[in-house]
């Protein structure tokens, strides 16, 4: 039989500073040497045909700061979604749309984020404009309800 089932005693020992359920771990065999028995297969250290030694690595080129005129240009285009989005409010819309239009150009004149600012401009445009058509209907529509009894 052997020894793996049996167990010390571990409560007839006073030197010892562990508690009395704790069980070593039981002695397992030594694992077979796999590295001897290889049956007559010799590893190949040639490099495969075909291989490339590595290149040394080349210094980075140091990374350029970013553009502050980006910022611009996302501005031109958050502000430029709101004024077409918030129109029928007028005064959101507009004041959204006209803050777009001068950060979308403030943001063209920058070599990075053209189409953002682009965006920005055509969007503050169509904000201002729908903005100022709704303006528009609404004063007429109040003018034409003079004579009927509608009083403000």
């Amino acid at each position: 039989m052997s020894d793996f089932n049996q167990t010390p005693d571990v409560s007839q020992n006073n030197n010892n500073p562990q508690p009395n359920n704790y069980q070593p771990q039981p002695n397992y065999p030594q694992q077979p040497n796999y590295q001897q028995n290889n049956n007559g297969y010799q590893p190949n250290t040639q490099p495969p045909a075909g291989y490339q030694p590595m290149q040394p690595l080349q210094p980075q080129q140091p990374v350029p700061p970013p553009d502050s005129k980006k910022g611009l240009a996302i501005t031109s285009l958050v502000l430029g979604i709101v004024s077409v989005l918030l129109c029928c409010t007028l005064w959101i819309g507009g004041l959204c749309g006209i803050g777009g239009l001068i950060t979308g150009i403030m943001g063209l004149k920058s070599t990075t984020g053209k189409g953002m600012a682009i965006g920005g401009v055509i969007c503050s445009a169509v904000g201002i404009l729908a903005a100022l058509v709704i303006l528009i209907l609404g004063i007429i529509g109040l003018s034409a309800m003079d004579g009927y009894g509608y009083y403000y």
